[in-house]
């Protein structure tokens, strides 16, 4: 306990003989208890690095900060600088998409940028439960729907024409 050993202490305290534990103090106790927290939260931050997705490895990150462990010292920051990059670009789609009605050009600028961010961390498109496609989607929607009512506004017929067909996006119906 004096040495901080937490690898020995995990590997003790299960194997104590009865009522051993129970002679430790309430202060040795607690702090097992925050070695052992500290050195859980360093291990999943590290898995997470490894194997997880964005949203795991930002929960990790907090853990380890929650706990007061030492960041390791061979941490990935730009990494870690990416995976925060990629949720704060997925909470702004979010909040744009969720607007009412929703922000159709921060969406159209927020979106190329989320996709190259998916793409650089070597995931698929969309992150953090957005579909990407839907979205996309209705933000082309939504500028086919402006070019129609624009040319709808200067009463010229062929402008008109021009501006509906193809109706690829649903612009016509809305």
């Amino acid at each position: 306990l004096r040495s901080r050993d937490v690898a020995t202490l995990q590997m003790a305290m299960p194997a104590a003989p009865p009522g051993a534990a129970a002679r430790l103090s309430e202060v040795e106790r607690r702090r097992i208890q925050r070695l052992t927290l500290k050195e859980d939260a360093s291990a999943r931050l590290a898995r997470a690095l490894k194997e997880g997705p964005d949203r795991a490895i930002a929960e990790a990150l907090a853990a380890v900060k929650a706990a007061g462990a030492p960041l390791p010292e061979a941490l990935d920051w730009a990494a870690v600088r990416g995976v925060e990059d990629r949720l704060s670009l997925a909470a702004a789609i979010r909040d744009a998409a969720e607007r009412d009605p929703p922000d159709y050009e921060r969406l159209a600028v927020l979106l190329p940028a989320a996709r190259a961010a998916a793409r650089a961390a070597g995931g698929p498109d969309g992150g953090d439960g957005l579909d990407f496609e839907r979205i996309e989607r209705d933000v082309l929607r939504a500028a086919q729907l402006a070019r129609l009512r624009d040319a709808l506004a200067t009463d010229d017929d062929t402008t008109i024409a021009h501006a509906a067909v193809p109706d690829l996006y649903g612009a016509v119906a809305a």
